[in-house]
């Protein structure tokens, strides 16, 4: 482990040092937790009276044991002119966090539905999927002193086995062609299909429509 982190140093020290010179643009923002999924959100909203417009992503926590875990949709800004680095007219960079809804768990991976952007599915340690209609959700969480056992996700998609505990393999993908399916792979070498159209959200688990187990020799 420790060679394994003495080489990550190493290739961020490389990275560190050579990054002006390999993007156009950086913004740093440092998180309170971990993140092991970033998605950009499709779309972008120009801002009346600046020279800049707004995009969003989704981030995920992963939080020290017993501190509440979020799901998290925050708003990037940028200069509408890109050649305009300095941002003139407006916060450029600007990284403000738009809505923060507890999740049960580490996020291991986030991804938004492409035909509805407001659908979001996310990979849980207990080998679940949730689904979140985030529009729904306050600004702020609710306080997790007071989360119950009524709420959550709008849905939770079973198939997979508890406690998987790999990160590197586990996938997310909605389908481009099919609104609702949903494709989800993990380490404990199953694939997982399931199609939500016509299942009402409310909070209920919805087992698989397909699942496949992989062999490896």
């Amino acid at each position: 482990m420790k060679k394994e982190q003495r080489i990550r140093d190493i290739r961020f020290e490389y990275w560190k040092r050579n990054r002006t010179v390999m993007y156009n643009k950086i913004i740093n923002h440092f998180l309170e937790w971990p993140c092991h999924t970033v998605e950009w959100l499709p779309g972008k909203l120009k801002l009346a009276d600046q020279e800049c417009y707004v995009q969003q992503l989704i981030l995920g926590t992963h939080a020290a044991q017993n501190e509440p875990n979020y799901l998290i949709v925050a708003n990037v800004l940028f200069p509408e002119d890109e050649s305009d680095l300095g941002g003139i007219g407006c916060r450029s960079g600007k990284v403000e966090v738009l809505r923060k809804i507890i999740h049960k768990g580490v996020v291991k991976c986030a991804r938004h539905m492409p035909q509805n952007t407001s659908y979001i599915a996310t990979k849980t340690a207990s080998g679940e999927v949730h689904i979140f209609d985030h529009i729904k959700y306050p600004l702020e969480p609710v306080p997790d002193s007071v989360l119950s056992e009524q709420e959550g996700p709008d849905l939770r998609l079973l198939g997979h086995r508890t406690n998987v505990y790999g990160l590197s393999n586990d996938k997310l993908s909605w389908s481009k062609l099919k609104k609702g399916r949903l494709l989800s792979g993990a380490d404990d070498s199953q694939i997982c299909v399931w199609d939500i159209n016509g299942t009402p959200i409310k909070n209920i688990a919805l087992r698989f429509t397909r699942r496949f187990t992989v062999h490896f020799f």
